[in-house]
């Protein structure tokens, strides 16, 4: 989403003539419930309290703790109404009574007589009753209420709950779908008081209305603030009085702004953000979106009032296609982009593809080919349009039965193409045809010849194998094996069909023999350079004849012998797996 133009906001700022904060203070005590007192001073299992007549004057009492530790000193209460459920009560008569007021922590106290008679000590708050029913109570502030909470900010108090003389039990607990912050849920005081430091306190909305998605800038200011805090949607903060909403927002949101003065006293205003609302850039055709020679396809938006169009074939935009309709005679994948009035703009997230069937093409094109026994695809290409359109195949010009999807699977020789239709229509198109030819697959034989296997030349590829273990550099017709084995070659022929030879077995006496005929030593008797010829890699050690070594050669060609007295010497010679495969007696004229 981007914006070209902002609608300008007319209204929007919030003001706040009195810095005022509002929290909510759940109970606390042991485990995070509340207690009941009478004979004795308990916990009930089922965070709840009991608050009931008995044979004593005053009747049961409960109680709850809470800690006003978040309420700054600097704060003035203006209002505390106390929110708590009577989730039961027993038949009898009489009604909730006062809620009165403890300066402490009345959990602390751990004797029954004490702690009851330090309730009834305590001082009215409420004079509200909490009527008989169930569900949700809340008691309205009161003045006492709220003196009692701003002479104690920063304490910790008990707020008592009292019966009359009666014979009705209440059972009370936290307010329903409330949790406290222990994950319990308990009764809670919420408190409203002002920041007297904090004075013109107001946050402002974007100038404009913006866009979807589209960055903008928020305002807020405050007499006598040292710290700001900006919240809202999506997880956005910011410490700056006058923030930018880089990411923007999707849709319209509410932001919070919030000043602390030197005191730690908060208070906090809010402010709507409007978000425009996307144009529609749906594309709906009005005609089939395949088409043959002559036709045409029509493509509409939904009109957005005084809004503008640019219509784009791929990502190219198409001179005078500004309408909310277009109408194309050729093959294209179409998007449309829409300006409204407020400026912003959305395209088209997926194009709508149009085919003009002239001469469908088919993938892949001109030839298949295959060796027998297997098969291939082939595809009709209508230009990502599935819809409105049927196929029937051929083979050599006669229809071939259920073939009648935009792909065909092949296995045999022959001449295909397919017949496309536009539903809509009697427009019918023919593609390009496509040659399948099957191929048997090659028959490579194995021989030997002296000490070299080989198969016919006439493929395109090689490869040599040994028990199952392709032989490093054995990519020719032919191979000199080194040592004994199961030899077989595996080819592929110009159709790119392979196929493996039946094995060759060389048993490893046998090649020893087949090698040592293979070698060439020459001349001998010799003069300077002694020739050796071998099909393999070999290894010769010379030793004299009282056979000491004189030296060793790995592969070599040839043997300089210049350097050495005339006389007799021995070559031994090794094939590759270090077997002795022949020893040469040489004569060094």
């Amino acid at each position: 989403m981007k914006r070209i133009g902002l609608l300008l906001l007319t209204a929007g700022i919030s003001f706040a003539s009195v810095a005022q904060n509002t929290v909510d203070v759940f109970s606390t005590g042991a485990l995070g419930s509340f207690t009941t007192g009478y004979a004795t001073p308990t916990t009930r299992s089922d965070n709840s309290m009991q608050v009931s007549a008995t044979p004593l004057p005053n009747g049961r009492r409960g109680y709850a703790v809470f800690n006003l530790a978040t309420i700054p000193a600097s704060a003035v209460v203006t209002n505390v109404d106390l929110h708590f459920n009577v989730e039961a009560y027993a038949t009898g008569f009489g009604f909730g009574s006062t809620t009165r007021g403890y300066v402490g922590d009345l959990s602390t106290i751990t004797t029954p007589s004490t702690l009851f008679t330090t309730m009834g000590a305590a001082g009215t708050i409420y004079t509200s009753a909490y009527v008989n029913g169930l569900g949700n109570k809340t008691v309205a502030s009161e003045p006492a209420a709220e003196t009692f909470i701003d002479v104690n900010k920063g304490g910790v108090v008990s707020v008592i709950w009292t019966l009359p003389t009666a014979t009705r039990v209440f059972t009370i607990t936290g307010e329903t779908g409330v949790p406290a912050v222990s994950g319990t849920h308990a009764p809670f005081l919420r408190i409203t008081y002002n920041c007297p430091g904090i004075t013109g306190l107001t946050a402002t909305p974007p100038v404009a209305i913006p866009c979807p998605n589209t960055a903008f800038d928020l305002s807020g200011s405050a007499t006598g603030a040292v710290a700001y805090n900006w919240s809202g949607p999506l997880g956005f903060t910011s410490t700056m009085t006058d923030p930018t909403v880089s990411t923007g927002l999707p849709s319209s949101g509410t932001y919070t702004f919030t000043v602390t003065d030197a005191t730690g006293c908060s208070a906090s205003t809010t402010v709507f953000v409007p978000v425009s609302p996307p144009p529609t850039v749906i594309i709906n055709p009005l005609t089939s979106t395949a088409f043959c020679e002559g036709e045409t396809a029509t493509l509409a938006v939904p009109p957005t009032p005084g809004g503008t169009y640019q219509w784009y074939d791929g990502t190219l935009p198409i001179a005078g296609a500004t309408n909310d309709t277009y109408i194309t005679d050729t093959s294209g994948s179409f998007k449309v982009e829409v300006v409204d009035v407020n400026g912003c703009t959305d395209i088209t997230p997926v194009a709508t593809p149009v085919v003009k069937l002239t001469t469908p093409p088919v993938t892949p094109s001109d030839s298949v080919l295959l060796c027998k026994g297997d098969n291939g695809t082939i595809t009709v290409n209508t230009n990502g349009v599935t819809s409105g359109i049927t196929y029937q195949w051929q083979k050599n010009g006669v229809n071939i039965t259920g073939a009648i999807g935009s792909s065909y699977t092949v296995s045999a020789s022959g001449l295909y193409r397919c017949n496309v239709s536009v539903t809509s229509t009697t427009c019918t198109a023919t593609s390009g045809v496509v040659y399948v030819d099957v191929n048997d697959y090659p028959l490579p034989v194995v021989s030997m010849s002296g000490a070299t296997l080989s198969t016919a030349n006439v493929f395109a590829v090689y490869q040599w194998f040994l028990n199952t273990v392709a032989i490093p550099g054995a990519t020719s017709f032919n191979y000199t094996p080194a040592t004994g084995g199961n030899y077989r070659v595996r080819v592929t022929d110009n159709n790119g069909c392979t196929a493996f030879s039946a094995g060759y077995f060389i048993p490893t006496v046998g090649i020893k023999d087949i090698a040592a005929q293979a070698m060439k030593i020459y001349p001998n008797p010799v003069s300077d350079v002694l020739k050796i010829e071998a099909p393999f890699n070999v290894k010769v050690v010379m030793s004299s004849i009282e056979g000491k070594i004189l030296n060793e050669y790995n592969n070599p060609s040839s043997i300089i012998l210049g350097g050495f007295s005339s006389g007799l010497y021995f070559l031994s010679i090794y094939n590759e797996a270090g077997e002795l495969i022949k020893v040469e007696k040489i004569t060094k004229k």
